[in-house]
């Protein structure tokens, strides 16, 4: 009888092969730089399902591939000295009722506003939305879309302004996750397809005879790029300046950059 491995099975693999612990949702309060050592573990908080971000089954279907955030972390606890545990959160708004030091990828915008118990750290990586082609239609505007397929979800700011504003674009959005877009493209299904710098370097990464051309989504939508940090959970000064110390020195010798190059993400590392 072939049974196949259940999604807690896979997870308890995955914290086996990791040497970390698959931790139930609890509460907590102060995250302090001293209460972490003296715990003598590092509680990251990470999503289970999204790859290549962090993946509960990836890692255990294809070894060494956890996700750069799980990866991110790892180097951040032997930084400090102690232990790693990984609380899996699905979805993100469970976030205050868990029990976490940190949120692996946290996005920041021009207009962020402080948040009550969240302190963001300085940005390790840079994502943007992009328009991926494999023909070059010259999309400099608007009125390029005219007559194209493409494949965007609605989530996006693109999606909503080629619909939005007569664009003539054949809106396919059916396809949810950028891999599937991806897909999508390089059997000619659609012409265009709306994805994230991360999703595309991932994909290439698996794929690498696709040579897209992309194009940012910036021709039509503003701020289409954004920059990730480390979501602090009711840390105090200390141990945000000490966690800001690890990133700066982590990016300036070239580690981060290594870690995001294992999965095809080498160009999103923030410049130093």
């Amino acid at each position: 009888m072939l049974i196949k491995p259940t999604r807690t099975r896979l997870i308890t693999a995955l914290a086996a092969l990791l040497g970390v612990s698959a931790a139930p949702l609890t509460s907590a309060l102060a995250e302090t730089i001293n209460y972490i050592k003296e715990r003598r573990e590092l509680i990251a908080c990470v999503s289970p399902r999204a790859e290549p971000y962090s993946d509960a089954i990836l890692q255990v279907e294809r070894p060494g591939y956890a996700g750069f955030q799980i990866d991110l972390a790892k180097k951040l606890a032997e930084k400090i000295g102690v232990g790693l545990k990984l609380n899996w959160v699905q979805p993100f708004f469970k976030r205050e009722k868990v029990d976490c030091d940190l949120f692996m990828g946290l996005a920041q915008f021009k207009e962020d506003t402080p948040h009550p118990f969240l302190k963001k750290s300085i940005p390790y990586m840079q994502v943007e939305d992009i328009f991926v082609t494999k023909k070059d239609f010259g999309l400099k505007g608007l009125k390029d879309f005219n007559g194209l397929r493409v494949a965007a979800d609605t989530s996006t700011a693109a999606q909503d302004i080629l619909r939005k504003q007569n664009s003539g674009a054949k809106l396919y959005v059916s396809y949810i996750e950028d891999n599937k877009k991806l897909k999508a493209l390089a059997e000619g299904a659609v012409d265009v397809a709306v994805v994230t710098t991360v999703s595309l370097g991932w994909y290439r990464k698996n794929h690498p005879d696709f040579a897209p051309i992309t194009t940012s989504t910036n021709i039509i939508a503003e701020n289409s790029a954004y920059q990730l940090t480390l979501g602090l959970h009711r840390a105090d000064e200390q141990t945000l300046t000490l966690i800001n110390s690890y990133l700066k020195e982590m990016l300036a010798n070239g580690t981060i950059t290594r870690i995001l190059d294992h999965y095809g993400l080498a160009e999103t590392a923030i410049s130093q």
